[in-house]
């Protein structure tokens, strides 16, 4: 069978070895077609080519080896490693000890028929639907760009796409490319969940390094609020009878989600910004002869700003008339943008999709209104290529995203 031992592959992140597979070595040189459409030309000689400037998906196809002792093992491994390959959804990471300083992004889409013998060794090939780039594992390193006019150099003979990663505002020139940082608001911030009684309040310390006195910064945001019976009575239902500056949604009997309409505080001024009011009707329910009442209540929901930077979200509600049952309130989430860029943010700009995008709470926030990427997406052509930026951007590096074919 001519099994390799030590050659193996890796499809999204796990070793073909775990499965007791290995490669014999077919295919794992091969090269993409160009996308060239060939065209006859009557009155001309030969015929002219019309390069679309873009390669074709490739077949990679291995030939792999399998082999235990035992019967049952191999019929074992067998299942489990066709269960691995099928698994996969959309393009995943692939590479072989072959080739071990490059990858590529794969979909597997086939079967698999084992050729085996005596039920303890079988062979078969395996293909993958690959794009066209062989992308080198050097490529995925950032490199810093300490001083404009420093330059990065590209090994390869094709444009490469790179992520920028950067903080401040401002203008980058890549390859007769620019883009502008801006201080337009992007995303939403999101709080921490929190929980507390009849009254309550939140605070989030903003990123407000860049803003100034007069600067404003907007937010929105909800609270949920809970109805429960004390002991020996329950809560049937809560009805809003009106309400004003906010919306609200029933999420059960028992409970409302109330949407804070969307505020907006200007930095150093204190003072509240933004209310809502809700009335309801309770019904509750006494267990032990289902005889029920009828109360009415007012919620009150506000934000404050103390003029610096805490955030204050409150929830208040008038002293219950009935004493059969008593409220609870918790809020969920309070979500806001600043019109400064805080400078200690960075933001990502990927030139193969033309996206931008930030990261705070382990969320990923589009950072799109906050960058102008200009005509054209940036590459890094092959040699070397200057990057210049303006003073205003305190940190630039680099992940080029080197590739050959």
């Amino acid at each position: 069978m001519g099994i390799a031992p030590y050659k193996t592959f890796t499809f999204d992140g796990v070793s073909s070895s775990t499965y007791g597979v290995y490669l014999t070595g077919d295919g794992v040189f091969n090269a993409p077609e160009r996308a060239v459409e060939m065209i006859e030309v009557p009155g001309r000689n030969g015929t002219f080519a019309l390069d679309q400037g873009r390669f074709q998906n490739i077949q990679v196809t291995y030939k792999i080896g399998m082999f235990d002792v035992n019967e049952t093992n191999f019929a074992t491994k067998v299942s489990n490693f066709r269960n691995w390959l099928c698994s996969k959804v959309g393009y995943v990471r692939l590479s072989d000890e072959y080739n071990p300083d490059e990858y590529r992004m794969a979909v597997y889409s086939g079967g698999l028929e084992l050729k085996h013998d005596l039920l303890i060794a079988g062979e078969a090939e395996i293909t993958f639907d690959c794009r066209p780039q062989r992308w080198l594992t050097s490529g995925e390193t950032p490199v810093a760009i300490a001083n404009s006019g420093d330059t990065i150099t590209n090994p390869t003979l094709f444009d490469a796409e790179p992520v920028l990663a950067l903080e401040g505002t401002g203008d980058i020139t890549i390859n007769g490319q620019t883009i502008n940082i801006n201080n337009d608001p992007y995303g939403s911030v999101v709080l921490l969940n929190a929980d507390s009684g009849v009254s309550m309040t939140k605070d989030r310390t903003l990123n407000v390094s860049l803003m100034d006195i007069g600067d404003t910064f907007e937010g929105g945001g909800y609270v949920v609020c809970g109805y429960y019976g004390k002991s020996g009575y329950s809560v049937q239902s809560v009805t809003v009878t009106s309400s004003s500056g906010c919306t609200v949604e029933q999420i059960k009997a028992n409970e409302l989600r109330v949407y804070l309409q969307t505020f907006t505080h200007t930095y150093g001024t204190s003072g509240y910004s933004a209310q809502g009011t809700i009335n309801v009707n309770v019904v509750v329910k006494k267990i032990s002869d289902s005889s029920t009442a009828t109360t009415s209540k007012t919620i009150n929901v506000s934000t404050n700003y103390n003029g610096n930077n805490i955030i204050y979200f409150a929830v208040t509600t008038s002293a219950p008339s009935n004493t059969n049952y008593q409220t609870q309130y918790h809020y969920d989430t309070i979500t806001g943008n600043s019109t400064k860029t805080p400078i200690g943010d960075t933001i990502y700009i990927d030139m193969s999709i033309g996206e931008a995008w930030t990261v705070e709470n382990d969320e990923i926030i589009s950072a799109n209104s906050a960058v102008s990427l200009g005509s054209d997406l940036m590459t890094l052509p092959p040699g070397a290529t200057a990057v210049t930026f303006d003073n205003t951007i305190t940190s630039l590096a680099i992940t080029p995203n080197w590739w050959k074919v």
